[in-house]
């Protein structure tokens, strides 16, 4: 099944003030007579193309359990892990968790796995039927119900 990534106010407002600023920084490019060169032509355009992949990349987020593993799709980027790697799911909140962070939101899931990333962080729409259909899948997974928070170490997960 394929979950959708939820978005909270925080994710959306990082994103927006990402946009506003870059357009600004356009504007201001563009418009005033002491822009060089490099920056019309080449710091520009590379402005661009980074708002474009940030936005493909947020816009087309999403997360399938299918029979081998699970398959993280985040616009032009795509991971998956297979569910023998798999090791335990934790609540998690906050911004800062070590390995592939592919949610659009401050809380959801974070499933630790051995193959040298550490956590893979998600925030499905429907997390409680995501961790069903996951520890369905994998039952050798341990659910564990305590949060990984944005400070905790590594070592304690």
């Amino acid at each position: 099944m394929r979950y959708y990534s939820k978005r909270d106010w925080a994710m959306k407002a990082i994103i927006a003030a990402v946009w506003l600023i870059g357009i600004a920084v356009l504007f201001f490019m563009y418009t005033d007579d002491s822009a060089t060169f490099l920056m019309i032509y080449v710091f520009g355009p590379m402005l661009v193309f980074g708002l474009v992949l940030v936005t493909a990349s947020i816009t087309n987020m999403y997360y399938e359990l299918q029979e081998e593993g699970l398959y993280v799709k985040a616009g032009f980027y795509s991971y998956f892990f297979p569910y023998e790697t798999m090791e335990s799911i934790h609540p998690i909140k906050g911004f800062y968790t070590p390995g592939v962070k592919a949610a659009m939101a401050l809380t959801g899931v974070a499933i630790k796995v051995n193959d040298g990333r550490e956590l893979v962080r998600i925030s499905p729409d429907n997390e409680a039927s995501f961790r069903a259909e996951l520890m369905e899948k994998a039952l050798h997974v341990k659910e564990i119900d305590e949060a990984i928070s944005q400070r905790e170490d590594k070592k304690s997960i």
